[in-house]
């Protein structure tokens, strides 16, 4: 970057901004970005998308499941669903706001928001500037963009407790850290895939044991009522995030844009319990490599969501944000590393155009071998994730200086 270039000038004027001001800047760009998409999807890409990808069946889904608890009815009993219970009672605000499109849309742009301003609040005693600079990315992050409006996702909320989890680790909070991890178990699993990295970064069993006593607590309040109304019905759900199981009948092994969803449109089928075994053992390599290599907890977490998301067989395109937000703090440093980390997103987005699990079941280009240019676009972005972590633990970020530039 010369000096006085366009990017050295945008970054004098962001550094321009007093430290008292940036929560406010940062709910501002929220609300101008996340806002811009809104008027858009209403205007415009909302039909572009529907006719392209056909009318997403998610929105149906949380209605059904909320409605269902305000009517009385006992989940997994009376309703079989196959997500852990919280995410649906976190879902009543919306549905009575209203229940459309729109109100589900607003809400996952607040969950947006508050992921952005807990980055910046949880990392910004090492570095005010750049933790600012994370939040920022974050908002313009290709896949929460989509996730919070055009897609209607609740992967949003796993986003925030995700990013809450961690950043509250930074800070030494681990009780409370360890409280928000497994909160966000039981809306929607994933938040556990750093729970055990914290447990390996805690020195003291008497501590340990405590993270543990909180997880035992939370665990029976939250499934207690379950296991005594429908003990068998509730036991099913954390099959469907195994690949082995669930409660529809049309639960597959594999989804999305997996490289395994690929292979089987391919005829290559491979068993679901296989996949589980695979998944589960580059999840525990990557924490011991972790260990191995000496990883603070940043780089930790950073190495085993990128383990996840490379092998997990039901892999949607806003599980690759989870990765992305732990590459941010180089990103907010390296403008070549911005672009690699929002760059890995191009080809994800391009292979949701060869996939069949969408709502007609056909390629959007439906082409011979259209499964093949599929994977090779997903392995693309496996690649650019992988070479972008890897330079990535060799690096320090602002986070292992501890605010030193």
């Amino acid at each position: 970057m010369k000096d006085g270039g366009w990017l050295d000038r945008a970054d004098k004027r962001l550094r321009s901004i007093p430290p008292s001001r940036r929560t406010l800047v940062i709910i501002l760009v929220a609300v101008a970005v996340l806002g811009t998409f809104l008027v858009l999807d209403d205007l415009w890409l909302n039909q572009v998308f529907t006719s392209a990808f056909g009318r997403t069946t998610d929105v149906s889904f949380y209605q059904d499941r909320v409605n269902a608890v305000l009517s009385g009815k006992v989940l997994y009993r009376d309703l079989m669903i196959e997500s852990p219970p919280l995410i649906v009672f976190l879902f009543v605000p919306p549905q009575l706001a209203g229940g459309s499109n729109l109100a589900y849309q607003l809400y996952f742009c607040f969950f947006t928001v508050m992921t952005a301003l807990a980055l910046y609040w949880g990392l910004r005693h090492l570095n005010d500037y750049r933790a600012f600079m994370v939040a920022i990315l974050f908002i313009f992050s290709p896949i929460t963009l989509v996730e919070s409006t055009l897609g209607v996702q609740d992967e949003t909320v796993i986003f925030f407790l995700f990013a809450l989890a961690v950043v509250l680790a930074v800070r030494n909070r681990d009780k409370l850290s360890t409280f928000v991890a497994v909160v966000g178990v039981w809306v929607k699993v994933f938040t556990g895939l750093f729970y055990p990295v914290l447990l390996l970064r805690t020195k003291s069993w008497r501590d340990r044991w405590k993270q543990i006593g909180i997880i035992a607590v939370v665990s029976l309040v939250v499934s207690g009522p379950f296991l005594i109304l429908c003990p068998v019905q509730f036991l099913q759900f954390p099959l469907y995030y195994f690949g082995i199981g669930g409660g529809s009948s049309n639960v597959t092994p594999v989804s999305g844009i997996s490289v395994w969803d690929y292979l089987r449109t391919a005829g290559v089928d491979i068993p679901g319990v296989v996949l589980l075994v695979l998944t589960v053992g580059s999840y525990v390599f990557a924490l011991w490599w972790g260990k191995r290599k000496g990883f603070d907890l940043w780089r930790a977490t950073l190495l085993v969501t990128v383990a996840f998301v490379v092998f997990y067989s039901r892999m949607w395109v806003g599980y690759f944000e989870l990765p992305i937000i732990f590459l941010l703090p180089w990103a907010a440093e390296d403008f070549r590393m911005a672009l690699r980390t929002f760059g890995l997103t191009a080809p994800l987005f391009a292979t949701l155009l060869f996939t069949q699990d969408n709502p007609s079941y056909i390629p959007i280009i439906n082409i011979p071998y259209a499964w093949l240019v599929g994977l090779l676009l997903t392995l693309l972005a496996f690649y650019i994730l992988v070479d972008t972590s890897r330079i990535c633990f060799s690096k320090d970020s602002f986070i292992q200086r501890k605010g030193e530039e």
